[in-house]
């Protein structure tokens, strides 16, 4: 009996005796009134007088059953509606409360049929229907679900728990616009229900609408503030938003509110790492995994700080757990790709069985019939797929080849996977001729509308990073598929046809790394074009007025790993007085500025020789470059944006290819310049090249009036003849499509 149960009880009083020899009907009448009142003691006790003088008394026997129900006794009220059921199997309410007490009983199939039997004897019970569906949703008989539910509200149009009910189905089916609508009729007829509201604030937060999905959430706590989980979700739509403060103050009031809610410890996680705390959001990552130990997602978050607080050794075994946990995880297993490039330990052929396994996963599809002409000259239609049509490095490379495409030969078509809109995002949709979102698209229906777009080659720019869409490729939307830009190895899908790249990235012979053809573009495969915000280089190398040498590096954090913290201190040690400058986001945080300099400390290089700074607006970014005389980068996972900002800022950088393909990002852009000599051929040649530029101050001064205009007159920088030689890549791959298509006629 639960306390509206006895409050009621209560307020009715005990039962009253009824005289001897009272009439089954008085004792039925008194019995039926204390149930209405809540008071089922005094009701089961009148039902049962009434049992004792007729046995065979239908409703007392079937009421019997439902009183069992209400207090937690399924089986026996099975036992009891069932008697009545024999007395009496035409009777539509019994079978629909045997349907409530076998579902309560945890016999689903024998409910449904209860159901379907009760339905069928009375066809018009609205409520019913509404029951059902949920039955069958929870049976994961989704389409059977979505039309108990369409009959509920047929049946009774006012009824609100069935359009919420549709809803929430419709949304589990992926079709989230008319969940969406579902929802909001339900709150047109009951504007305070707040099941109805929360459920709306899923379906936007799907459907990429997430200031809509956040007004949603803020209404839901403000007419039940204590429902931990608005509150959580709330906190992750923030941190979405790019609000993390406020977003962590969310996640912390659901966790007061339910300490055991470890959804909200995860999400506490993502904000505090956005916030570049990663040391803070480990703790929660943990608590979150203590909590719940099959969480796939926390296991995966906690993966992404670790590589972010470089304990490589640590990292790998996170994704490992996550993909067990949940074989289907694709960001887990994308992660994991990510994991490998990091470590001086992974070796392509490690990466390319990754991948292939990644990809085993999600091409489980048979590719579509294609409709598109295969006229080998006509104009093309040419999709990418990013998260990144912003400033982003991604977006920094991408936008040179946009603004210069030949529109009469090429029809650009943008799908993108992110609500961050910037100035840089706004540029990009003028220079494409189509924008299309793909947030709270599902795989199927993205695929369907890049179809329905006729695309002719579609373009990943995201590789395995995050957001990817790699499991839209796998359907092959396109008849012809590539990856370029964000990602330098394989994908691993059997249905990306090529990788656009250059002999750097993929030398002659490294071709067996690749799942895709290696199509390479000369020059090399980016396209740099620096903000028009860059202030000029500083005039004069800082060591003039420092008196001492500043080597810098502003990589991520996460790439300074073991061999790099083996090299950089014997840098120092060889340019005595010398001094390392470190920029990172998460440098904010101060037991990550301690781990830092423990790390150096532990290699003999005193606290007094470092410099450690946290994250400042792009514009301050690069000015901050004028502190710095020598960049060291990072390896065996080199610098991309980073390097070419450097360069452009001045600073030579000192590189060290290897054996994977990150590790030769820089010394591309080093032989586009016509600057080899900076990339070293070991470590001890790393620290020589280092030391020798330090040592010759007017060299670095020449360099930087240098370096800029050396820049911008490179392949590198030169957007038109990157932008053909792009093109006629294309071409090439068109072309032999066609080819096929014509010998295949």
């Amino acid at each position: 009996m639960n306390r509206k149960q006895r409050r009621a009880q209560q307020k009715s009083g005990p039962a009253r005796a009824q005289p001897p020899g009272a009439s089954v009907q008085a004792l039925f009448a008194a019995a039926c009134g204390h149930h209405q009142a809540g008071s089922l003691a005094a009701a089961e006790a009148l039902y049962r007088q009434v049992l004792a003088q007729d046995p065979r008394h239908l409703e007392s026997q079937h009421l019997l059953g439902v009183i069992a129900n209400q207090q937690g006794r399924h089986q026996e009220a099975i036992a009891l509606i069932g008697k009545a059921i024999a007395l009496n199997d035409k009777a539509a309410p019994l079978h629909l409360n045997m349907a409530t007490a076998l579902w309560r009983a945890g016999q689903r199939d024998q409910a449904l049929a209860s159901y379907q039997r009760g339905l069928a004897l009375q066809p018009n019970l609205a409520g019913a229907y509404n029951d059902m569906g949920m039955l069958l949703s929870e049976l994961g008989r989704t389409e059977e679900a979505l039309a108990a539910w369409r009959r509920a509200v047929e049946l009774k149009p006012d009824l609100p728990e069935a359009h919420d009910n549709l809803g929430s189905g419709l949304r589990q089916a992926g079709q989230w616009e008319d969940s969406a609508a579902a929802h909001r009729r339900a709150l047109e007829l009951q504007p305070n229900f707040v099941g109805a509201r929360y459920n709306l604030g899923n379906v936007l937060h799907d459907l990429g609408r997430l200031e809509e999905a956040t007004a949603c959430f803020r209404q839901v706590i403000a007419l039940k503030p204590d429902l931990a989980e608005a509150h959580t979700n709330l906190g992750l739509l923030l941190r979405e938003l790019g609000c993390p403060e406020e977003a962590v103050a969310s996640c912390r009031r659901a966790i007061a509110l339910q300490p055991g809610n470890a959804q909200a410890y995860n999400n506490l996680g993502t904000a505090l790492e956005q916030l570049a705390r990663p040391e803070e959001a480990e703790t929660n990552y943990r608590k979150a995994i203590a909590l719940a130990p099959d969480m796939a997602e926390a296991y995966s978050n906690l993966g992404n700080t670790l590589q972010r607080l470089g304990r490589r050794e640590e990292v790998l075994a996170c994704y490992r757990k996550a993909l067990a946990l949940e074989p289907d995880y694709t960001d887990a297993g994308s992660n994991l790709q990510m994991g490998l490039h990091y470590g001086a330990g992974s070796s392509p052929e490690q990466s390319l069985t990754e991948a292939r396994r990644f990809a085993a996963g999600v091409e489980r599809f048979a590719p579509p019939k294609h409709a598109n002409v295969p006229d080998p000259e006509r104009r093309l239609r040419i999709g990418y797929v990013s998260a990144n049509f912003y400033r982003h490095p991604i977006g920094y490379f991408l936008l040179p080849s946009l603004a210069c495409h030949d529109c009469d030969q090429f029809e650009l078509f943008c799908y993108s996977n992110n609500p961050c809109v910037d100035d840089l995002t706004r540029q990009m949709q003028g220079a494409a001729e189509h924008w299309r979102s793909l947030m709270g698209v599902r795989d199927e229906q993205a695929a369907a509308l890049i179809m329905a777009d006729g695309i002719d080659i579609l373009v990943d720019l995201s590789g395995h990073t995050e957001r990817n869409r790699l499991p839209l490729f796998a359907r092959k939307a396109a008849p012809v598929q590539a990856s370029w830009l964000g990602y330098w190895a394989t994908t691993g899908l059997s249905t990306i046809d090529y990788i656009l790249s250059d002999r750097v990235t993929v030398p002659p012979g490294e071709e067996r790394w690749y799942s895709e053809e290696v199509v390479r573009l000369e020059g090399g495969r980016f396209c740099y074009a620096p903000p028009d915000y860059a202030a000029e280089p500083a005039a004069q190398p800082p060591s003039v007025r420092n008196g001492t040498v500043t080597f810098g590096s502003f990589n991520n954090l996460a790439k300074v790993g073991p061999e790099v913290m083996r090299l950089w201190p014997s840098v120092l040690e060889a340019v005595p007085g010398s001094r390392l400058l470190v920029k990172w986001l998460s440098l904010v945080e101060e037991a990550t500025r301690a781990r830092v300099t423990a790390m150096f400390a532990e290699a003999g290089i005193a606290a007094d020789r470092l410099e450690l700074r946290s994250g400042t607006p792009h514009r301050e970014m690069l000015a901050e470059y004028g502190d710095v005389d020598v960049a060291l980068d990072t390896f065996p996972f080199s610098g991309g944006l980073t390097s070419c900002e450097a360069l452009w800022m001045g600073v030579p950088v000192v590189t060290l290819p290897r054996q994977n393909a990150p590790s030769r990002q820089t010394l591309g852009f080093l032989q586009a310049i016509g600057k080899p000599e900076w990339a070293a051929s070991s470590p001890e040649d790393y620290v020589r090249i280092a030391a020798a530029l330090a040592a010759d101050e007017s060299h670095r001064a020449a360099l930087r009036r240098q370096l800029r205009p050396l820049m911008a007159a490179s392949p590198l920088c030169d957007a038109p003849l990157f932008t053909r030689r792009l093109e006629a890549a294309y071409r090439q791959i068109w072309r032999r499509w066609c080819a096929v298509q014509t010998r295949q006629a």
